[in-house]
């Protein structure tokens, strides 16, 4: 036998080696995967939860100031004239409410609260 062939040898006796060291641990990988899988089911739908609470919150928020904000514009451009009392009552009223929503929102959607 000369060299080459035994740095050959010795090249596919690594790469084979390489490989079933490769193939337990991925083995290993996915059972642990496997115990795992429910754990990272339930706190991918928590998060996901917490995501749509987090949307609602914000739409609201964005809902509520929003007539409220279109009164001040119309002011603040000079036609202060055409609003009403009752028309800057109302969206000033609307948007101080939208610090009652949030409460309102995590006491329905938490289960404690209910």
């Amino acid at each position: 036998m000369n060299l080459r062939s035994l740095f050959r040898l010795l090249k596919i006796q690594y790469i084979v080696n390489v490989v079933f060291v490769v193939g337990r641990a991925v083995t290993k990988i996915n059972c642990e995967g496997k115990r795992n899988s429910a754990k990272k089911f339930h706190k991918m739908r928590s998060e996901w939860k917490m995501a749509k609470i987090a949307l609602i919150v914000i739409l609201l928020f964005v809902i509520s100031w929003a007539p409220y904000s279109c009164a001040a514009l119309t002011a603040f451009a000079g036609y202060a004239d055409m609003l009403t009392p009752y028309m800057n009552s109302v969206p000033a009223v609307i948007a101080k409410a939208s610090a009652i929503h949030n409460p309102i929102i995590y006491a329905i959607t938490h289960p404690k609260y209910r």
